[in-house]
């Protein structure tokens, strides 16, 4: 019931401009800290609300943070409660366009790249995020992939002296979601 109404708060920004809509609930999303010393740090997220329009091109993905799951239990409460802070902070959100998506374009079998531009907000941050994402077509499902970097220092995520070599500035995230009619 909660993932169906976060589904609904989703589409509200979408329900007057299109008809069609495309869903996935347990969209994918990794993150790894690619830092100097290689402590391991990477998590994944599987329950990712994601809609898709295709007339239009939108995207909206949602996600709750304390759904990452990280392979040593100290690393996840370490990741929620002093770099995201997900009690004040609980979810992420992303609300983008693709560039020039027409669903007619995409056959059966085929892939292709496209630009997406949108905003990605987490602890109330906004900040504009454009990235390249792959669609593939299969029947009536779209496949979306994508890969990205988000600098910590853009959500003012704090990275202490004592881990600075353990966690890179930069976070290197992976996406993948898929949307059925």
């Amino acid at each position: 019931m909660k993932n169906l109404l976060v589904i609904f708060a989703l589409c509200l920004p979408f329900l007057s401009s299109a008809q069609d809509k495309w869903v996935d609930k347990t969209a994918t999303i990794k993150f790894e800290s690619n830092a100097e010393v290689d402590d391991d740090v990477r998590a994944t997220n599987s329950q990712v609300a994601a809609i898709f329009v295709p007339d239009g091109g939108m995207l909206a993905f949602q996600l709750l943070i304390k759904g990452f799951e990280f392979r040593k239990a100290l690393m996840q409460e370490h990741f929620n409660e002093n770099y995201m802070e997900s009690d004040k902070y609980p979810k992420a959100r992303f609300r983008g366009k693709i560039e020039g998506f027409n669903l007619a374009d995409l056959k059966d079998g085929e892939s292709k790249k496209y630009q997406v531009s949108g905003d990605l907000e987490m602890r109330d941050i906004s900040k504009p995020l454009q990235t390249e994402v792959t669609l593939s077509r299969k029947g009536n499902t779209v496949v979306l992939t994508s890969k990205f970097q988000v600098a910590c220092a853009d959500y003012n995520i704090e990275i202490p002296n004592l881990v600075a070599d353990k966690v890179a500035k930069n976070i290197d995230v992976d996406v993948r979601a898929e949307f059925k009619n």
